[in-house]
């Protein structure tokens, strides 16, 4: 994946915080030490605490992802597993 446009990061961000939002009401707990910016974007990377991604860091390059939808799912799916495993 290439670059994400202002509108698509946006968007991805408000996932990100809905998706925290719905882990902190399910279980009273934040997925990470933040319950703010649980992703941001710059130098072709994607910056997250709340979520570990694919590569489980804190730093993720875009090119690891063929698209948005595949970076929602990435995300989506993380939080289904700590929501059933935490």
């Amino acid at each position: 994946m290439g670059k994400l446009s202002k509108i698509e990061q946006e968007y991805l961000k408000g996932y990100a915080q809905a998706l925290q939002d719905i882990m902190r009401l399910m279980t009273g707990e934040n997925g990470c030490s933040k319950s703010y910016d649980p992703i941001d974007f710059s130098d072709g990377k994607i910056h997250s605490y709340a979520f570990d991604m694919k590569d489980g860091g804190r730093h993720h390059p875009l090119k690891d992802y063929k698209d948005i939808e595949d970076i929602k799912e990435c995300m989506a799916k993380e939080a289904e597993e700590w929501l059933r495993d935490g």
